[in-house]
């Protein structure tokens, strides 16, 4: 049966990470992601009492064919911590961290080349002590993909630019669902030009603050983001919890923005000369359902718009994007 264990997920406290990697050394062959995290959504603190010395080398024996490593409210003693279990994960290529942070800021690691695997992607969200490392760190240099999932306007200015610079032309995608501070303002906080080699973004937007986006997304397009794009996904996400009739004024809300200025800028930037290898533009509209699905469900669904209203709604927006053949609009439905 170990031969077949793709994921191990350790919960609690950090002394099981220990434990399990002593007595599992050289024993799961084809593990391929390791995710540490508390679903009480308390911190687990790297308390070193509680692992033996050997713990990075159990780790490395043990996990040395993961490639993915996911840290959900997660404390460690220092960077240098943090940065010895990274490097003991020879295979890893996808970091994702949440609410991940180091309890000493100030003891610093040496930065040196990591030996084995190279990080291909990375996943952040509100891990403002792990992108200071991150900038400093020789890792980044490999990142192709980078997710910013709900940081505020200051972060995305300040160390999170700094991350990008970083990367630079390394980088190939990049996937933003900036935080509501962002979505108020006029200007979006990111400059891309260093991104030279950016061939797909991904933007998650908030409907409620939709007709204040299109001045910083005709500004992004405009201004920051480099000319070799070829996908642009923008996702507009409604979470329905609550009644029927409410979702369905929601939905209306969004169409009657769209059906404002919201897309002639856009549809005029995308269309120019500068953007001469973009090759699809997709505008999926995601339903994030949590309300009780034991009564009227069926009416409810009939409430989701279908994919042609969307389609026909959305080309309306976009003519000249349209014109081109390159719009697509999927309508998604989940259900957490």
């Amino acid at each position: 049966m170990r031969d077949n264990v793709k994921t191990v997920t350790l919960n609690g406290t950090i002394g099981l990470l220990g434990v399990f990697a002593m007595r599992m050394a050289g024993k799961l062959l084809v593990v391929e992601e390791l995710i540490v995290q508390d679903r009480s959504a308390r911190y687990i603190e790297w308390v070193p009492a509680l692992l033996h010395n050997q713990v990075f080398l159990h780790i490395s024996a043990t996990f040395g064919s993961v490639t993915s490593l996911k840290l959900f409210c997660v404390t460690f003693p220092s960077a240098m911590i943090f940065q010895r279990l990274i490097y003991a994960l020879r295979s890893l290529t996808h970091l994702a961290c949440a609410w991940v942070g180091f309890k000493d800021v100030q003891k610093r690691p040496a930065f040196l080349p990591p030996e084995g695997g190279h990080l291909l992607s990375l996943s952040l969200r509100y891990c403002y002590d792990v992108v200071k490392f991150l900038v400093e760190s020789p890792i980044i240099s490999t990142v192709k993909h980078v997710e910013l999932l709900d940081y505020r306007h200051a972060e995305l200015s300040g160390s999170i630019q700094r991350l990008l610079e970083a990367v630079g032309e390394s980088l190939m995608s990049i996937h933003i669902r900036p935080d509501r501070d962002v979505m108020r303002s006029k200007e979006f906080p990111l400059n891309l030009k260093r991104c030279s080699n950016i061939q797909m973004l991904l933007l998650d937007l908030d409907s409620a603050h939709l007709s204040r986006q299109s001045d910083w997304l005709v500004s992004l397009f405009a201004e920051t983001l480099p000319s070799m794009l070829q996908q642009i996904t923008i996702t507009f996400t409604e979470t329905v919890a609550f009644e029927t009739r409410q979702f369905r004024d929601v939905i209306s809300t969004l169409y009657d923005v769209l059906s404002g200025d919201f897309g002639k800028p856009i549809d005029d930037v995308l269309c120019g000369l500068r953007f001469t290898k973009l090759r699809v533009i997709t505008f999926q509209l995601r339903i994030m359902c949590y309300r009780d699905w034991s009564q009227g469900s069926q009416w409810w669904l009939r409430q989701v718009p279908e994919e042609k209203g969307w389609q026909q709604h959305i080309v309306s927006r976009f003519p000249k994007l349209h014109a081109q053949g390159i719009v697509r609009t999927p309508v998604s439905i989940e259900l957490p």
